[in-house]
């Protein structure tokens, strides 16, 4: 049978609901459930006090309650249900009960005014935006045992200083750290075998990153825009640099790429306007469209008079390129190659090309000559 008692709607051990004009919730003993949305949107609510009886907090239960600044709770809470503190933007501390083995999706996202988290080392899984867009938060130290970040899981942490990870960790999501643009290092345990897609994109705050010999993998754009990296020492077991990894990334200076590497996917180092020295070995046996594109290279071999070349293919050319005399060897012109060129007016085609791929010549306005060998075989349909 359901009751109200000081504005606290409960079921049993539950609480349902509540009324909006609430200020202050203390939950009468015996509660052990907050319900799913039993709060939600309550935003005169300044302070709640959890029994010692609670055990569960399930989503939505606090979630845009923007005034609610404290809240004590249960030791004996065991689970936190997804966004279930979502929005509280007047939270600025939470002590997490020792019970607590999981941070469930979105559970503090944003919480723009946390800046003291304290993670109890039982956590073995904090999932997808748990702390996004918590844009005061200073510090963080992920306990022992976590093995996965989910995606987004601090995106957006704009003060994000310092974040400690655990020697169990193996792989680091999506845009984890995606926009944690006040991050100015980071160290990676030996554990981490994979890095995701944007997972450090625009930290620009990033100077330095240290990778563990054993990372194998890691994701597109994962340190594009990372404006303030200035050096890149890759793990030995990596393979392949995925596009646009490094993009953008406008103060690195010098690469080494390892033996290990076979592919330089396309823009993988595009727009690295600072980039002056790059070793790449023979082992890369594929280097994507525009790979350095925009980037100040010297004496790379693969480059002359403003075009990239990758074993006698074609791959890019530099965006403010007006003519381009195409090397004699040349076996095709790549997708994309010239894409978006403007300013390209004439272009003049070895014998020795043979194909030309989709999009080759894209968004090229001011082209007015192409001079073409007999010998071409393909044109791809969409190549002009």
């Amino acid at each position: 049978m359901a009751e109200w008692i000081d504005g606290i709607k409960y079921e049993g051990s539950c609480v349902v609901d509540a009324d909006p004009r609430i200020t202050r919730a203390r939950i009468k003993a015996g509660t052990r459930v907050i319900g799913a949305h039993a709060f939600y949107s309550c935003q005169k609510l300044i302070s709640v006090r959890l029994p010692d009886s609670v055990t569960a907090i399930e989503e939505y239960a606090f979630a845009r309650c923007y005034n609610l600044a404290s809240i004590r709770m249960s030791p004996n809470t065991a689970f936190i249900g997804k966004d279930a503190f979502q929005c509280c933007k007047s939270l600025s501390a939470v002590k997490l009960p020792v019970n607590i083995t999981k941070i469930s999706k979105g559970a503090f996202f944003g919480c723009c005014w946390l800046k003291s988290l304290v993670l109890p080392r039982g956590i073995t899984a904090i999932e997808e935006s748990a702390f996004g867009s918590c844009c005061s938060l200073k510090s963080i130290v992920i306990p022992d045992g976590v093995v996965s970040l989910g995606q987004y899981t601090f995106k957006n942490c704009s003060d994000l200083t310092e974040i400690i990870l655990p020697s169990s960790l193996t792989d680091i999501e999506a845009e984890c750290f995606a926009d944690c643009k006040s991050l100015t290092s980071v160290e990676l345990p030996d554990s981490l075998r994979i890095i995701g897609d944007g997972t450090f994109k625009n930290c620009c705050g990033l100077r330095s990153i240290k990778f563990p010999d054993g990372l194998s993998r890691m994701g597109r754009e994962a340190f594009a825009d990372c404006t303030g990296l200035q050096t890149v020492c890759l793990p030995p077991r990596l393979n392949i640099i995925p596009e646009k990894c490094f993009s953008g990334c406008s103060s690195l200076s010098s690469l080494s790429v390892p033996p290990s590497i076979t592919g330089i996917e396309a823009g993988a180092f595009a727009d690295c306007q600072q980039l002056k020295n790059a070793v790449v070995p023979d082992s890369v046996a594929s280097m994507g469209n525009n790979a350095f594109r925009s980037c100040a290279l010297e004496n790379a071999p693969w480059q002359q008079d403003g075009l990239t070349y990758w074993h006698n293919v074609l791959i890019g050319a530099e965006p403010g390129i007006e003519t381009a005399d195409i090397r004699p060897g040349t076996a095709a012109i790549s997708s994309v190659a010239f894409s978006g060129c403007l300013r390209l007016v004439r272009v003049t085609v070895p014998d020795s090309v043979a194909e030309i791929g989709n999009s080759a010549f894209k968004n090229c306005p001011k082209l007015s000559e192409v001079v073409l060998p007999g010998r071409i075989t393909e044109i791809a349909e969409s190549a002009f």
